[in-house]
């Protein structure tokens, strides 16, 4: 969280999250709608699964990426490198 919204927190909550191996964060703020907008999340352009191209370039990263970390054996840590691969190449691919 930026040092200037610090002092506009008014509750933070941390709490167990069904669907997800992270916890749940729970902040209230004041005055959020004189704070300006920061970074923004990168979020998987949904369209792209319509594109049989795109599915096929994933399909076929996906057993790359199995061979390129070989020696991970946690399979949370190899799933965290496979959505970050996919990141990688779907910006690529937004950008042709």
């Amino acid at each position: 969280m930026s040092d200037n919204l610090l002092d506009d927190v008014k509750t933070a909550e941390i709490g167990p999250y069904i669907k997800s191996d992270h916890s749940l964060v729970s902040l209230v703020i004041d005055s959020v709608e004189e704070q300006k907008y920061g970074p923004a999340f990168w979020k998987l352009n949904t369209s792209f699964l319509e594109d049989p191209e795109y599915v096929q370039m994933i399909n076929n990263e996906y057993y790359n990426w199995l061979i390129e970390f070989p020696e991970i054996s946690d399979k949370t840590v190899l799933w965290d490198l496979i959505k970050y691969r996919i990141r990688q190449v779907s910006i690529g691919y937004s950008k042709k």
